[in-house]
């Protein structure tokens, strides 16, 4: 048993020995049905605020879960807190007991609530510093002398093995590694963060926030039949980031993630449309594909993306032209999606929008947006290419009172 719990001892949090009650519930999901009267209580014997060791189990209980698929929900009953800390713990261990009769489980916390894990920590750092000033003042003293003692080695341990390293790597070595990883750190979080971002947008995971203000993992994998532990990585990644905040009900939308559904979406939409152009970027340097032809940009993307990003600055000032000059009749060259024609018609209930585009995919889904929003009896989409159809267009929107495009002269240019 005491091998088994010197492990512990191994934690960076400090360790509470004392025996508190404590009720278990198995399950395969961190949400489950209401407690009620299922599930098992026993006793903890000693805990910290990274996890908890209890024993008795009995084997008829432990059978139920491996340390590779469940997970076990937990009451924590602290003494002299009228609030139970709920928490949600993964098998780290187990052995049996002595007597034959049940198991000892240790487990690591993966899950706690902000207010029970400060409850715990506040907890576990009281107890310990009450059982210290009860120590009679030369067992404290020599607990004092133990803990500065300790510090001391690890800080020399640690001291000797960088003088190790500086000398045989040098000095200078070290510094440009220092460097390097900092700008490795720059560019590698850039990279992943921008396509974990893009999958999570693509999957309607951002989507969920604007319906409920907490997801649960478990629900909207089973509900798409997503890989639950591919899921779990990704967002614990964009937690780590800032703009996730997890806790033991699910992730919620940070300060950061927040900005990003507000504001950027448009953005990731936009990188998103270029996905094939950047992995194929080797094989059009050598000339092994052609750009337009082999590969292409995602138009739906970039459409789509740019009408968001144009939401927040162009598309409010250029309406607020049109409406001050009273125009009515306004045609929008490369419309893409007809966002703007769309934000324009529903600022006023008189005019009237045509828009026309290169591309049929595009039109396609922006006729879609124009039967969502009820406008497809005031706005009227055509294909065609804007640059070589100009005189035709002319022809045909004779009547109308102002021109727009946004965001489409650079590609005419480029063409």
């Amino acid at each position: 048993m005491e091998n088994t719990i010197s492990k512990l001892n191994s934690r960076k949090f400090r360790r509470l020995i004392k025996s508190m009650p404590v009720k278990l519930r198995v399950s395969d999901k961190l949400r489950t049905a209401e407690w009620g009267t299922e599930g098992y209580t026993t006793i903890a014997k000693d805990i910290s605020e990274d996890g908890i060791f209890i024993e008795p189990i009995p084997e008829d209980f432990l059978y139920k879960f491996t340390p590779e698929q469940y997970r076990i929900n937990l009451l924590i009953n602290l003494p002299n807190y009228s609030v139970e800390v709920k928490a949600t713990a993964e098998v780290i261990w187990k052995r049996k007991e002595p007597s034959g009769k049940g198991y000892g489980v240790g487990m690591r916390f993966i899950e706690v609530s902000d207010d029970g894990r400060d409850r715990l920590a506040s907890y576990i750092s009281e107890t310990l510093r009450t059982e210290e000033m009860h120590l009679v003042p030369e067992t404290a003293e020599k607990k004092i002398k133990e803990i500065d003692i300790g510090r001391r080695v690890a800080l020399l341990s640690n001291t000797l093995e960088l003088i190790k390293t500086v000398r045989i790597l040098g000095l200078s070595h070290m510094l440009q590694m220092r460097k390097a990883k900092k700008l490795a750190d720059k560019i590698q979080t850039g990279f992943f963060a921008t396509r974990v971002i893009n999958t999570l947008l693509n999957v309607g995971f951002f989507e969920e926030f604007s319906k409920r203000e907490v997801v649960d993992i478990d629900s909207f994998a089973e509900e798409r039949n997503f890989d639950r532990r591919i899921l779990r990585i990704l967002c614990d990644y964009l937690s780590i980031l800032g703009i996730f905040k997890k806790d033991i009900l699910g992730y919620h939308l940070d300060t950061k993630g927040k900005l990003l559904t507000e504001m950027l979406e448009g953005l990731f939409d936009i990188l998103y449309s270029f996905e094939d152009i950047f992995h194929d970027l080797e094989p059009l340097l050598r000339k092994e594909k052609i750009l337009g032809k082999d590969v292409a940009k995602r138009i739906y993307f970039e459409a789509n993306g740019t009408g968001k990003a144009a939401k927040l600055l162009p598309f409010p000032i250029m309406i607020d032209v049109i409406n001050k000059h009273n125009f009515k009749r306004v045609l929008d060259l490369g419309c893409g999606t007809a966002t703007f024609l769309i934000e324009l018609c529903k600022s006023n209930l008189k005019i009237k929008g045509y828009g026309v585009d290169i591309s049929h995919e595009v039109l396609f889904y922006g006729q879609r947006q124009l039967i969502e929003n009820s406008l497809q009896d005031r706005i009227t989409l055509f294909e065609g290419n804007v640059l070589n159809d100009l005189e035709e267009a002319a022809n045909r929107f004779n009547d109308v009172d102002i021109v727009t495009s946004s965001f489409v002269l650079h590609e005419l240019f480029f063409e």
